[in-house]
């Protein structure tokens, strides 16, 4: 059991469980709303300021040399991927056009924070004037999702892959 349940596992298994049950934490408070509201605003001022740092921090990781060399073969995986995410935005979005208020923004929106990452996402929340509302929802939802697909990669991935794929 623990060679899937790490100390990483449960202390991310942890910070997703009070991040996202902060609602029921936070009821008996009567600052509860301010502290809210303050989220709210911190993560969207956040976003700003990741905008602000992303190509400089991608920047700095990269060796030229190397990305030069393996150009032709990054580009084309890059415009695959993109093309399959753009594809499965625009599919999702197509079929929830009745019940989601402006869903072409929010298609276009998840498929910028899938190809490039919360700095996309930002980026289009505003060419696209999207509600501070919906951004939060989708910034939200992204990270909640993320967040258990990584805790799913932690642990039980690997046990349940080692018997489908190579090692």
């Amino acid at each position: 059991m623990d060679k899937w349940l790490s100390d990483i596992v449960l202390c991310y298994a942890v910070g997703i469980l009070l991040g996202n049950t902060k609602f029921l934490w936070l009821q008996g408070f009567e600052c509860a709303a301010i502290i809210e509201s303050q989220l709210l605003l911190c993560s969207k001022e956040m976003a700003g300021i990741a905008v602000i740092l992303a190509i400089p921090m991608l920047l700095m990781i990269n060796n030229v040399k190397d990305w030069l060399n393996h150009t032709a073969k990054n580009t084309l995986i890059f415009l695959i991927f993109s093309f399959c995410v753009a594809t499965i935005c625009y599919s999702v979005g197509y079929a929830f056009r009745e019940s989601i208020q402006n869903h072409d923004i929010a298609a276009g929106m998840l498929t910028g924070v899938y190809i490039g990452g919360t700095p996309n996402m930002v980026a289009i929340s505003k060419a696209l004037n999207a509600e501070e509302s919906m951004f939060t929802l989708l910034n939200a939802t992204d990270t909640f999702c993320s967040a258990l697909y990584l805790l799913f990669m932690f642990s039980l991935a690997k046990p349940m892959l080692r018997h489908v794929l190579p090692a």
